[in-house]
C-alpha cells in the first residue's frame, strides 16, 4: 500500500502515470486521483473483480478508468 500524503505525492512530477488497484471507496479513490492530478499526473483506477476463488481459477477480471489522454 502506497499513501499519497507525505509519501509518493512529493515525488510525481508532470506526466507521469499512477495506478490505482486498491480496493477504496469512491471517495478515497476520487480524493486520490485529485492529489495525483494537482501534481500534473494522470490517475488510472483499475479495480480487480474476482476475489480469491477467481485467482485461484486464474479469471479475474481488471476494469481500467481515467484520463482519455
Amino acid at each position: 500500500c502506497v499513501q499519497l500524503g507525505n509519501g509518493l505525492a512529493p515525488l510525481l512530477m508532470p506526466g507521469q502515470i499512477v495506478i490505482g488497484w486498491g480496493t477504496t471507496g469512491l471517495h478515497d479513490t476520487l480524493r486520490l486521483a485529485d492529489e495525483v492530478h494537482k501534481r500534473g499526473a494522470s490517475w488510472l483506477d483499475i479495480p480487480v473483480s474476482g476475489g480469491v476463488v477467481g485467482a485461484e481459477r486464474g479469471k479475474l477480471r481488471a476494469f481500467a478508468g481515467g484520463d482519455q489522454e
